[in-house]
């Protein structure tokens, strides 16, 4: 997501709580200025407070978007998998400190 996006998103909503940025910091546990800085695109808020920060604001975490479902679908399911494998017993046995 883009930072001027996500700081305006959290702009608007903090405003139509009538919140101050330490006051929405403060229910958070951050300060005004982490606040200021998520506003004004300069940084995103730690991953950890997106649940709290959506909840308090009323707002999604991550807005829909159209996923493929074939996306997330490997073709090979063993495709990574497999090369971690040992290819023959040779390598099986074989010790890892030699």
């Amino acid at each position: 997501m883009n930072l001027q996006k996500t700081g305006t998103i959290i702009y608007n909503a903090r405003k139509k709580l009538n919140l101050t940025q330490n006051e929405l910091g403060s229910i958070l546990g951050v300060t005004g200025k982490a606040v200021s800085k998520w506003e004004k695109g300069y940084s995103f808020p730690d991953v950890g407070l997106l649940a709290p920060l959506s909840e308090t604001l009323s707002v999604p975490v991550i807005p829909s978007f159209p996923v493929n479902s074939t996306t997330f679908r490997r073709k090979n399911p063993r495709a990574i998998s497999s090369q971690f494998l040992p290819r023959n017993r040779k390598e099986e046995n074989a010790s890892p400190l030699r």
